[in-house]
């Protein structure tokens, strides 16, 4: 597995699906995770955002999928074992953020902030 798809798998490994932010599908229905997906040497900490989308009028359900989230990558870090070497997942600076939709009440968003390191030799 490489990088990239190290990244893909790590999104996609929360129940719902999840696309690179530039490739969402056309008329994909909610909830889903968008993600960035960048990489680097070893010793650089990447950062990335991912978000989180539900249609709902409540906060709870997608309170915990970011829950699970950071369950996950639990108070230090989340490691992968990748082609060359391991991809570790980090908590960002703030971890998880609310967002609203300004266009439509129903549309909740949470922003996830991480920090990735890939333990490999390029």
């Amino acid at each position: 597995m490489d990088k990239s798809q190290a990244i893909n798998t790590f999104w996609n490994s929360f129940g719902i699906p999840a696309y690179d932010e530039y490739t969402v599908p056309d008329g994909v229905g909610m909830p889903y995770i968008t993600f960035e997906a960048s990489t680097d040497a070893i010793g650089i900490d990447v950062p990335m955002t991912a978000s989180i989308w539900y249609r709902d009028s409540s906060w709870e359900a997608i309170n915990k999928k970011a829950d699970q989230i950071s369950e996950r990558i639990s108070y230090s870090y989340y490691i992968k074992a990748i082609e060359g070497g391991y991809m570790v997942v980090k908590r960002g600076n703030i971890f998880a953020q609310r967002l609203n939709d300004p266009d439509d009440s129903d549309v909740r968003r949470i922003l996830i902030s991480v920090l990735v390191e890939f333990l490999t030799e390029n």
